[in-house]
């Protein structure tokens, strides 16, 4: 916020045998309001402490500044016409202003907390809030009695901006009980098969003491309850719904109980895995090699490790951005998956050139003499991690490993092997 201060021999007409202080009076026979149509004269003429009659020249000024505080207006001018003063506002723009949401209040919903705010907050009459100004701290200091009275004790209410997913901008502006935390003490779930019990205790255990959220929450829950289920072959479970409790406050923590009632549906196999060959890897050595085979339990780990196979053999040939494709064909009668596996290799890469940084000259010259591969060489893009496995000298003398790798127009690589030494205390597992 900014206004504009103007002399008060110009506002208010006084003497001009002497320069007018702030504390000077000044008599306002009329005091408007103009720019701002959702807020009534009286509400604004409320709120800025001001009244016709004495005042002074500091008082006015500070009701404009009262005024910006609130984060509702880019710019609160003033000027005067005789004893008649006219503050001009100009409300922020719509993209300073957020709508709110609010995050772990256990025991409302929003529109519960939206009611109690109804009246509570000079110059808010619900909707978006202002990003910047005071506004969200007033809010803040309405919430934390509303927590106290639920035996919370001395509660802290905060508030962030929460930006979506793409994080291309904010989306609301989100109130929390920052503390005491609220945090998940219990997870049952309900309707888990025997068999997926050991998995399923793994997620419960994930969530155990983690702070609550009712949007983040249910959403977490439901991905790591599907990725355990998916990678034992089930497709269609599902969290059907998901109860808490009424929390449970202590001095460190609001606790809450949460049940959640699962959905299974049947496990999923695979009836066909088929690869039509290439002169990279035949049909026959694919099948051979991969870890997925018809009749198995469909699992993404299975898949992905029998795709890793197909990747190593057109990487290894120079086609280091080769793409492939295995769309499942999902036969929910027969409870069966099906994959054709496609590959689209993109250009073959040449080798042209190795660079080694960080390493001492001595373990360098092991290095650079164990290397193979040549200029002019079809590029092996597995050839590097290999390399590195197999020379262990630079990682047992205290170094660490990574590379980069340059394409070039004309469709040769440069690979760069960069060497870092260990910090003292970290022991990183030996390359065999």
């Amino acid at each position: 916020m900014r206004f504009f201060r103007l002399p008060a021999i110009a506002l208010f007409c006084m003497c001009a045998s002497a320069t007018p202080s702030l504390s000077q009076q000044v008599v306002l026979s009329q005091i408007k309001f103009t720019g701002d149509s959702t807020r009534t004269q009286a509400e604004l003429l409320a709120f800025s402490g001001l009244k016709p009659g004495p005042s002074t020249q500091q008082a006015v000024q500070d009701a404009a500044q009262k005024l910006g505080d609130t984060g509702f207006y880019d710019d609160v001018n003033f000027q005067s016409n005789g004893t008649v003063l006219t503050y001009v506002l100009t409300p922020a723009a719509p993209s300073a202003l957020l709508p709110l949401s609010f995050t772990n209040f256990v025991w409302w919903d929003d529109k519960d907390l939206l009611a109690a705010l109804d009246g509570k907050i000079p110059l808010y009459h619900g909707g978006p809030v202002p990003i910047a100004g005071n506004t969200r701290a007033a809010i803040a200091a309405i919430l934390e009695p509303i927590v106290a009275a639920k035996g919370v004790p001395e509660p802290k209410v905060s508030s962030q901006t929460v930006a979506t997913l793409s994080g291309s901008h904010f989306d609301t502006i989100a109130y929390s009980i920052a503390s005491p935390w609220v945090l998940i003490r219990q997870l049952t779930l309900l309707n888990g098969s025997a068999a997926m019990q050991p998995k399923l205790t793994r997620v419960v255990n994930s969530f155990l003491g983690q702070q609550w959220d009712k949007t983040s929450t249910p959403a977490t829950l439901s991905d790591r309850l599907s990725q355990s289920y998916r990678s034992a072959g089930y497709l269609e479970a599902a969290l059907t719904n998901l109860d808490r409790s009424d929390p449970t406050v202590s001095a460190q923590s609001i606790d809450v109980t949460l049940t959640a009632t699962l959905s299974e549906g049947p496990q999923y196999h695979v009836s066909r895995l088929t690869w039509t060959g290439s002169p990279q890897l035949s049909a026959a050595d694919f099948a051979h090699q991969a870890l997925l085979k018809p009749g198995e339990i469909d699992t993404p780990k299975a898949l992905g490790d029998s795709l890793d196979i197909l990747s190593a053999a057109y990487f290894s040939a120079g086609y280091i951005d080769a793409k492939i494709d295995a769309p499942p064909q999902i036969d929910r009668a027969s409870h069966t998956v099906a994959y054709s596996i496609s590959v689209q290799p993109g250009l073959q890469f040449r080798f042209r050139s190795v660079r080694y940084t960080g390493l001492p000259d001595d373990l360098q010259k092991i290095v650079t003499a164990a290397w193979h591969m040549q200029p002019g060489d079809i590029y092996d893009g597995t050839y590097p991690t290999r390399f590195l496995g197999d020379i262990p000298d630079w990682h047992k003398h205290g170094y660490s490993a990574t590379q980069t790798l340059i394409r070039n127009p004309d469709h040769t690589v440069d690979v760069t092997l960069i060497f870092s030494p260990i910090p003292a205390g970290l022991n990183l597992p030996q390359h065999h």
